[in-house]
């Protein structure tokens, strides 16, 4: 009876230091990715052909277009409920409304709605939404890059790490 008891302290102790917490960090930022293209060759590598091109005399811009998508603001609600003063405008910035890891560009078409589910201004339910053009633009020299600009796309590289 001993014994067994003992086996199930030694193994509940095993189980329990083996089940640290783990966290997504990202090893590698959206920044260090993009900066890491240094050459037409590589970006046409990674990226394939254009969606579009255009020429300005010594420069060359490559734009890939990767849709729209749809980002809401998840703290416009909270803030409602809490009874936050701060309000979000109908020209919000991508960036306020937590699209992540963007270099430069703009969003548009935004909306902001506010419900109310009767006379008490705390309880109601405010969203703050925005249509998102999701892209990367590379301005080329010659075959050398020059310059980047991403919106709503991370490129970082993350890994899975205990928690300290």
């Amino acid at each position: 009876m001993k014994k067994t008891a003992l086996f199930f302290i030694v193994i509940s102790s095993l189980v329990a230091t083996s089940c640290a917490t783990m966290v997504r960090v990202a090893t590698t930022t959206h920044k260090q990715t993009m900066d890491s293209y240094k050459t037409k060759e590589q970006v046409i590598g990674k990226f394939g052909i254009p969606t579009s091109k255009r020429n300005d005399g010594d420069y060359e811009e490559y734009y890939y277009l990767f849709g729209t998508k749809t980002v809401t603001d998840k703290n416009a609600s909270l803030n409602a409920m809490f009874g936050s003063s701060k309000s979000k405008s109908s020209s919000a910035s991508a960036s306020a409304i937590g699209v992540g890891n963007m270099a430069s560009g703009s969003a548009s078409g935004s909306s902001v709605s506010n419900t109310s589910g009767g006379g008490n201004a705390n309880a109601a339910a405010r969203t703050v939404s925005q249509e998102v053009k999701t892209f990367v633009k590379f301005t080329f020299k010659g075959e050398n890059v020059v310059t980047w600009e991403s919106n709503g796309v991370d490129y970082s590289v993350y890994e899975m790490v205990k928690k300290k």
